[in-house]
């Protein structure tokens, strides 16, 4: 990793957020995104990692958080799936403890209660979206 930076930051918090369900079991949702794209530098490339937090008691948003973790990446004499690989995968996992650091120090200054984002598969979920590709190519070409 080259680089790495905070693409987007947003916390909302309604009025009510010191409700007592907020402390009582709260729902917490994640909703996690990566990409990636080439940099006009050759061989330089952004991995951009998305998160979404929601965190409900009794179906009420009591904190959304949205943060976007990005990183800088050298990659070389690599072949295209390699790259892919790389990419989606290995670079997504360097940039994710920094993101959950980034969600944990938001709900810390915003005074909401802890929340943790949970460890995540980036591999299972890139191999997941590869067959799923694999069968639309074949379903298109059959």
């Amino acid at each position: 990793m080259e680089n790495m930076l905070v693409k987007n930051l947003s916390v909302e918090m309604p009025d009510n957020v010191v409700a007592p369900e907020f402390a009582n079991n709260p729902n917490v949702q994640l909703e996690l995104r990566n990409s990636s794209r080439p940099l006009s530098r050759d061989n330089y490339y952004e991995v951009l990692l998305d998160a979404t937090v929601r965190v409900r008691a009794d179906e009420e948003i009591q904190l959304l958080i949205e943060a976007s973790q990005a990183g800088i990446f050298f990659v070389q004499n690599a072949a295209a799936e390699e790259r892919r690989l790389l990419l989606n995968v290995h670079a997504a996992e360097m940039l994710y403890p920094y993101l959950s650091q980034l969600v944990c120090e938001l709900r810390l200054r915003a005074g909401a209660p802890r929340i943790f984002l949970p460890p995540f598969n980036f591999r299972a979920v890139y191999q997941e979206k590869r067959r799923a590709m694999e069968k639309n190519c074949l379903k298109k070409r059959g």
